[in-house]
């Protein structure tokens, strides 16, 4: 089993050259262009990368290989139902090269029927929120999801949640019971605040035993400004996102 920290590459990547999707804008970022070599590997990737250093456009490149070359299916998680929704949406939209595929969503909502089961053995992309993967995984049998084992690939978006209380132990053992039931699919952590991203890959490789690249980058795309406030993060999850978001609109309206 190996493991290899990668670090950004100073040559970057034209877009013409990933031939699958068709981008807005000429060449790849730094770590977009350094996560370029791996995307068509059979390796797991850990990304740690700053917000809105294009690691969405990341994503798709594995997936867009997982579909349209390997046809297979391709899983996106991510920790909350909006953002499920809006990734959904902005794949669906007809500018983007998904838009022709088969996209399916399931999120807490969720309902079992006849028709959602054949939707997802015929999806391409399948899009969760965090918690439903250990669900799906757990209740394969009942539910009939024989679609895990057509999956090569399972991206997770935002994957610090697995450092994150009352959240991150459903998401760990939702990856250990997939990686149980299909070893073959690659695994993809993307996160902008993971701190230890070298035991991270190495726990990743654990899973499946595929090698792990890491590509690191500290590549802003717009200057940062910080500061610093603090929260109450005692009611649990939801409500300590909800404090945050409170206290970012009140630091932007002063």
């Amino acid at each position: 089993m190996r493991t290899n920290r990668r670090f950004v590459v100073t040559q970057l990547v034209k877009t013409s050259e990933f031939p699958y999707i068709k981008y807005a804008f000429l060449e790849f970022n730094p770590p977009q262009s350094d996560f370029y070599k791996y995307y068509d590997k059979d390796v797991n990737i850990v990304v740690s990368s700053a917000t809105s250093s294009g690691k969405s456009a990341m994503l798709e490149m594995v997936i867009a290989h997982t579909v349209f070359v390997q046809k297979k299916k391709a899983v996106y998680l991510s920790p909350l139902k909006a953002l499920t929704a809006e990734k959904a949406q902005n794949w669906e939209n007809k500018s983007h090269s998904f838009s022709n595929l088969k996209i399916s969503i399931i999120t807490g909502d969720y309902i079992l029927s006849e028709s959602r089961i054949r939707e997802l053995e015929s999806a391409d992309i399948i899009l969760m929120t965090t918690e439903m993967v250990n669900s799906k995984c757990r209740n394969y049998k009942s539910e009939r999801s024989r679609w895990i084992y057509d999956v090569g690939c399972l991206c997770v978006d935002e994957a610090h949640l697995l450092g994150v209380k009352e959240r991150g132990d459903k998401l760990e053992v939702g990856l250990l019971s997939f990686a149980a039931h299909n070893a073959d699919a690659r695994i993809i952590l993307a996160s902008a605040t993971m701190d230890n991203i070298q035991e991270l890959s190495n726990w990743t490789t654990l899973l499946n035993n595929k090698p792990t690249e890491l590509v690191v980058s500290d590549f802003r795309p717009a200057q940062l400004n910080l500061n610093f406030h603090s929260y109450d993060d005692t009611g649990g999850y939801y409500l300590s996102e909800e404090e945050k978001v409170n206290l970012t609109i009140n630091i932007l309206e002063k």
